[in-house]
C-alpha cells in the first residue's frame, strides 16, 4: 500500500542477528520488534532466547543499519517504558524514535 519492502529476520542471538544485518547491508526506516519482553530486555516465552536491551541497541549501532530518523516500534510488553526507552536511547544514539505500549500487550 505505501511501498514499503519487507525483510523477516529471526533474532535468536546478537551474533546472528548482526551477521544477518551486515550481510544484507541494508538500512531500514522502521524496525518492528515482536517479542515477549520486559524492562530488562525481549526473548522467547520458554526463556531459550533472552537479549537485553542494551544488547539490541548496540547491535543496531554497530551494524550502521538505520536510515536517519528510523523508528522502533516495539511490539511486546513493555516496549514503550521510559526504561527501556532510555536505555535503547543510551545504547545507540542512532536512534531517534520508539514507539509500544508501556504495559501488557495481549494477542488476539
Amino acid at each position: 500500500m505505501f511501498g514499503m519492502d519487507h525483510c523477516v529476520c529471526e533474532l535468536t542471538t546478537i551474533k546472528g542477528f548482526k551477521e544477518g544485518l551486515c550481510a544484507s547491508a541494508e538500512k531500514y526506516d522502521y524496525i518492528y520488534l515482536a517479542a515477549h519482553a520486559d524492562v530488562a530486555g525481549f526473548g522467547t516465552s520458554d526463556g531459550s532466547v533472552s537479549i537485553s536491551w542494551g544488547e539490541f541497541a548496540g547491535a543496531l549501532c554497530e551494524t550502521d543499519c538505520l536510515k536517519p530518523e528510523c523508528i522502533l516500534l516495539l511490539g511486546c510488553c513493555r516496549g514503550g517504558l521510559k526504561k527501556v526507552a532510555f536505555t535503547l536511547f543510551l545504547g545507540c544514539d542512532r536512534i531517534d524514535y520508539i514507539c509500544g505500549p508501556r504495559l501488557t500487550v495481549y494477542g488476539r
